[in-house]
């Protein structure tokens, strides 16, 4: 999955909906939910809330706020589920997802 946007674009929304590895939906319900990007050389540029909006779906968004999308550039991004009984599950678990921010002209 990739996610792609204009440098300092805050629409649209990043969702992202979050399966185990054969693919059905997580369950959120009581969890939170962190996005975690890295640039290329692995140092870490976001570490971000995400807002669960279908908790038994297993669907989250984060709402881009102003900077976030300052410097262009391929981000590596994956989300850190904390589950009620502090558990701990990184999605996805094999690779990552793609954000690319592209330059701006202006």
């Amino acid at each position: 999955m990739s996610f792609i946007l204009k440098q300092g674009d805050t629409s649209p929304s990043l969702s992202a909906s979050l399966t185990n590895a054969v693919g059905s939906p997580l369950d959120l319900r009581g969890a939170t939910v962190r996005l975690f990007a890295a640039d290329a050389a692995g140092q870490l540029a976001l570490n971000k809330l995400m807002t669960i909006t279908d908790a038994i779906g297993g669907v989250c968004r984060y709402d881009w706020v102003d900077g976030d999308t300052d410097v262009a550039g391929t981000y590596r991004v994956e989300f850190k589920i904390t589950y009620t009984d502090e558990t701990v599950e990184t999605v996805p678990n094999s690779g990552f997802v793609t954000l690319v921010i592209n330059k701006a002209i202006n």
